[in-house]
């Protein structure tokens, strides 16, 4: 069965979006509980330049010394989601219209209109709720033989 191209891009938008809700839990964000979060006080949130999907979804500038690398790098191609409204709208198109894209991507569409709903939520919020703090990703040193 071939695939069209909104189901297409829809699939594509449906991985980033559980993959960056698992970038977000490592960084103690639970987006099952976020808009129950009662705190005035923000929490802060360290994200290396390799992060991609957390820069991304939160729109944080990447200043000069990272590199373009960072931005450009091979796991920033054009095939991710920006998380985007226009391509949550796809996404909630292809749940409401598609049993098939359903099946294929293995979820219900109360549960990608949830996800949905959070994110947008956070991105809403996140200014007030968080700290941001872009560092670069120190290379590990091997432990050499002396």
């Amino acid at each position: 069965m071939l695939t069209k191209p909104d189901e297409f891009d829809a699939i594509c938008y449906v991985s980033d979006c559980m993959g960056l809700e698992t970038a977000l839990k490592s960084k103690g964000i639970d987006l099952q509980t976020i808009q129950a979060r009662k705190t005035t006080k923000k929490k802060p949130v360290v994200i290396y330049d390799n992060e991609h999907q957390l820069i991304r979804f939160f729109s944080i500038p990447v200043p000069n010394p990272f590199k373009r690398r960072a931005v450009f790098g091979i796991q920033n191609r054009l095939s991710h989601a920006a998380f985007t409204e226009d391509e949550f709208e796809i996404v909630l198109k292809e749940c409401q219209n598609n049993e098939e894209f359903m099946l294929k991507c293995e979820v219900t569409q109360s549960e990608v209109e949830k996800l949905i709903e959070n994110l947008r939520w956070l991105r809403a919020n996140a200014d007030s709720c968080f700290e941001f703090a872009l560092k670069p990703r120190v290379p590990k040193v091997s432990q050499g033989h002396h």
